[in-house]
């Protein structure tokens, strides 16, 4: 939309035109009703272009807001694997700040190795047109993290692909646990054998005993 400058601009020049094709005041000599007139409609655009940009912000506010009120990592990807959008879980689990990540590519925020991974699943992902799940280890402050993460790819009403949508869950104390309680299951297993034997050893030593 234009701006006030320019739309007096466009204004005075079309009423200039009109004094010199019809022989009528020029702009310089416009009455005081014409650039009230003029004044009017400069403020009307200004008011309207006003409202469309409030109108914006709260869509984006509603739409962050939706956006935060997951308690996972999510974030958005268009047709090029550039980020659009994320939540504040994205930036405390990954360690980075939105204004830092938005337009960037996967390369960008985690590096050539895991970006080569990310982009190969983002793109049998929207060829395919069915949501997926990826086990994904991702290295955060020099930890190695284990993440559960599902994309969704994104068609619009011609099926042209828009992009991408993704979840991705820190599983790490989950397998952690998982793995003690394998542990315990294991060791639990060897007692019982131990202990098994150890008590049937009297047992079988009479058995063997002469008569």
């Amino acid at each position: 939309m234009f701006d006030g400058g320019i739309c007096a601009t466009l204004l005075t020049c079309l009423l200039g035109v009109a004094s010199y094709l019809f022989g009528r005041p020029t702009a310089i000599e416009l009455s005081w009703q014409w650039m009230a007139l003029i004044s009017v409609g400069i403020a009307a655009l200004a008011v309207v272009r006003f409202a469309s940009s409030l109108r914006a912000q709260r869509r984006g506010d509603a739409l962050n807001a939706i956006l935060d009120a997951v308690p996972h990592a999510l974030f958005v990807k268009d047709s090029r694997l550039r980020f659009k959008a994320l939540n504040t879980e994205f930036e405390r689990v990954f360690r980075v700040e939105s204004e830092r990540v938005i337009g960037k590519s996967d390369r960008d925020v985690f590096g050539p190795a895991l970006s080569k991974r990310f982009v190969a699943q983002d793109r049998e992902l929207i060829a395919s047109g069915v949501a997926r799940t990826y086990d994904d280890e991702i290295e955060v402050d020099g930890v190695l993290r284990n993440f559960k993460s599902r994309k969704q790819p994104i068609y619009d009403q011609h099926g042209r692909a828009l992009g991408l949508v993704g979840l991705a869950i820190d599983v790490t104390a989950d397998m952690q646990i998982r793995a003690e309680l394998e542990q315990s299951r294991t060791d639990l297993e060897l007692a019982l054998s131990i202990g098994g034997w150890a008590c049937g050893a009297p047992w079988r030593a009479w058995a063997r005993a002469p008569t």
